[in-house]
């Protein structure tokens, strides 16, 4: 009974399909293969597109003044030139409005024909005076009196304090000073006192606040930081000198200790005779 039993346990071990066997070179399922090393390192959201992020834009690079050919100083802008112009014509108009009150408060008598008498003669208006400026006018003065010489003098002072601040500022400004924005307001307000004097130097105020705005511009900003890194660049030093030979040099004191040759010994030349 047992031996058909070991006969056909032997005959399924017949049957049985031989272990296959590793050539050399051949991949086995556990060996990765280079393609299926790079997939496995991969990494996982390499078929998905990328995500998009916002970065900060990058900052424009200031713009610079330009600089001039001739001299290599930077080149007065636009806006330097009109507030160099507004605060010298404030200033003249100011200039030439007090030669005109002065000369409509001295001109109190003129000359009319008289036709009773069938001459010229001097009429005296002594309401002319007044009439000059606002300011001389708020005080009743008699012709010559020491009142009339001293509103001369205060519309004189009004007339120099809007002429400094007008022009000092404008020419500074034209120099590349930072400082006068502020001495462009403080002339603006200045200028206010041009109320004082006749309609025609009210236009000093408006000037003033043109020059006072041009100042303020950016075109001006850039030129006030130009003409400050001209002015106060950074020093630049030389390379430290460590040796320092006082007295003759080495070379020279070796020529000198060297002995001397044959023609030049003393007695050379008579021996050679």
């Amino acid at each position: 009974m047992s031996e058909p039993v070991q006969s056909q346990a032997g005959a399924g071990a017949a049957d049985a399909p031989a272990p296959e066997t590793a050539t050399p070179g051949t991949p086995t399922p556990e060996t990765p293969t280079p393609e299926t090393a790079a997939v496995a390192s991969a990494p996982v959201d390499a078929g998905r597109p990328a995500i998009a992020t916002w970065s900060a834009p990058q900052a424009a690079a200031p713009r610079q003044v330009r600089r001039s050919s001739r001299t290599g100083e930077p080149r007065r802008v636009w806006t330097i030139w009109i507030a160099a112009v507004a605060g010298y014509l404030a200033t003249a108009v100011v200039a030439a409005s007090t030669l005109w009150i002065y000369w409509n408060a001295a001109s109190s008598a003129s000359l009319v024909f008289d036709q009773a008498r069938n001459e010229w003669v001097y009429s005296y208006d002594g309401a002319r005076f007044g009439q000059a400026s606002w300011l001389m006018g708020q005080f009743h003065t008699e012709p010559g009196s020491l009142g009339r010489v001293l509103l001369a003098v205060a519309v004189t002072a009004v007339a120099i304090l809007i002429g400094i601040g007008c022009c000092i500022t404008a020419y500074y400004a034209y120099d590349g000073r930072r400082w006068t924005r502020w001495s462009a307001l403080v002339a603006l307000a200045v200028s206010a006192l041009a109320l004082l004097l006749n309609p025609p130097a009210w236009a000093a105020i408006g000037l003033a606040a043109v020059m006072a705005v041009a100042v303020w511009l950016p075109p001006s900003a850039r030129y006030f930081d130009a003409w400050q890194a001209e002015r106060h660049h950074q020093p630049v030093f030389s390379a430290a000198v460590e040796n320092v030979y006082y007295g003759p040099l080495p070379r020279y004191l070796a020529a000198a200790s060297a002995p001397a040759g044959p023609a030049e010994r003393p007695g050379a030349a008579a021996q050679a005779r």
